[in-house]
């Protein structure tokens, strides 16, 4: 009964998120420099999908704090991910300890590398 309850509960989280970004204006939405859709994909990402992106640009030798500081680049990613078929993978290779050869198959891993190496 537990996953049925955890279940049901995202499920109300996430209608709530729902109301409260529908309210959001275009200018507020402008702000951010992206269309209504793409915030939407956003603020609905579960915390558990974003808390895996800041892992693997851990893994891919990249610092989290550094998409923190820099807010295109963190729209970037998270847009990147929130549109990624290989959720399931991601999420599976984290589990069982992937290292940077393990996570080729992420389309971010190569912008990481990237700003590691910076």
């Amino acid at each position: 009964m537990t996953h049925l309850t955890e279940r049901l509960d995202a499920w109300r989280e996430r209608r709530q998120r729902e109301r409260e970004i529908a309210n959001i204006t275009p200018e507020e939405i402008a702000d951010y420099g992206l269309s209504r859709a793409e915030f939407r994909d956003l603020a609905l990402m579960p915390s558990e999908q974003i808390a895996r992106m800041g892992t693997m640009a851990r893994v891919n030798g990249l610092a989290p704090e550094r998409l923190d500081d820099d807010r295109a680049l963190q729209i970037a990613a998270a847009l990147t991910c929130a549109h990624c078929h290989e959720q399931r993978r991601c999420r599976d290779a984290i589990r069982d300890g992937a290292t940077r050869e393990d996570t080729d198959f992420c389309p971010n891993a190569e912008t990481y590398r990237m700003l590691a190496a910076e």
